[in-house]
C-alpha cells in the first residue's frame, strides 16, 4: 500500500462516523431523555477523537514504519496503550458520569458502523472498477 492510500481510508471512515454520529445524536435528542443524550454524545465523541488520534499517530508512525529505523514493536505497544486509555476512559463514562449505557455503547458503534460502511462503499467501487469497459458477448 502506499503512503498517501492509508490516511485516505482513514478520513473516509472519519467522514462516515460523523454522519453515523450526527444521525445517532439527532435521533437521540429528539426521541430520549437527558440521560440518553448524553449517552449517544459521549460515545460518539470519544470514538470521532479516537479516530482523529488513529489518523494522526499512524501518518507520522507509517513515515517511521517506512523509514531507516522501523521498529513496528513500538507501534504495536503505542497503539495497545492507546486502546487500555480509552477502554478506561469508557468504564469511567459508563461508571461515574449519569450516561444511559446502552446509548453510550450506541455512540461507541459508529466506529464499526463506519469500518463496515466504508468497507461497503470501497468494494462496490472496486468491484465497478473492475468491471470491462465494453460487455463481451457470450456464446
Amino acid at each position: 500500500m502506499s503512503e498517501t492510500s492509508e490516511p485516505n481510508h482513514i478520513r473516509a471512515v472519519e467522514r462516515w462516523a460523523l454522519i453515523f454520529s450526527a444521525v445517532l445524536i439527532g435521533g437521540a435528542m429528539v426521541f430520549c431523555g437527558p440521560r440518553a443524550q448524553l449517552g449517544t454524545t459521549l460515545g460518539s465523541a470519544l470514538m470521532l477523537i479516537n479516530l482523529w488520534i488513529m489518523r494522526r499517530l499512524g501518518s507520522r508512525l507509517l513515515r517511521l514504519l517506512l523509514g531507516p529505523r522501523a521498529s513496528v514493536t513500538g507501534i504495536v505497544v503505542l497503539f495497545n496503550g492507546k486502546l487500555l486509555l480509552l477502554a478506561a476512559l469508557m468504564y469511567l463514562c459508563i461508571r461515574h458520569l449519569p450516561v444511559d449505557p446502552v446509548a453510550f455503547i450506541l455512540g461507541v458503534s459508529v466506529l464499526p458502523g463506519a469500518i463496515v460502511a466504508h468497507a461497503i462503499d470501497f468494494g462496490m467501487r472496486r468491484t465497478e472498477d473492475l468491471k470491462p469497459s465494453t460487455p463481451h458477448e457470450e456464446g
